[in-house]
């Protein structure tokens, strides 16, 4: 959803924006990339469409090789509490959304999981391979009749 990227690209922190999961090392400097996480019908929908709830992943994320080190977990967790009000607080992402589940109502609300990935190395001999702090960000949207029960 493009404007969960535009979320991201509006805080003006991040040196690279992508709605994919990166295959390739993006390189130094603070990234985001989204892609879809999960999709189920939630309960309150209608007698002939199903709402549904979408939820994102969101991954922000910073080179471990970068100087000072002491610097990194917070530039990376910065950024994702940055993004997450800058989400929370654009409820409905514009109208295009009832809802962004902040508080959980339909499963899992908005939430990040911390950790550390290594990027890259698809070549023969491993080379290119690069370890990355990130945190991932999960946005679940709600989105009104989606799947339509009969015509």
């Amino acid at each position: 959803m493009v404007a969960l990227l535009d979320h991201g690209a509006g805080l003006g922190i991040f040196d690279s924006v992508v709605g994919h999961e990166p295959k390739s090392s993006p390189g130094r400097g603070l990234h985001l990339a989204m892609w879809n996480a999960s999709m189920a019908p939630v309960q309150e929908s209608g007698l002939d469409s199903a709402s549904v709830r979408v939820e994102f992943q969101l991954r922000v994320m910073t080179s471990m090789i970068t100087d000072p080190m002491d610097g990194i977990d917070p530039e990376v967790v910065g950024a994702a509490g940055m993004l997450m009000n800058s989400i929370a607080g654009g409820f409905t992402l514009g109208g295009l959304a009832r809802a962004v589940d902040v508080l959980g109502a339909y499963g899992e609300g908005l939430r990040s999981q911390s950790g550390y990935l290594s990027i890259g190395g698809g070549s023969q001999d491993g080379a290119g391979a690069r370890m990355y702090r990130v945190v991932d960000v999960f946005v679940p949207v709600v989105l009104n009749d989606c799947w339509v029960y009969a015509s």
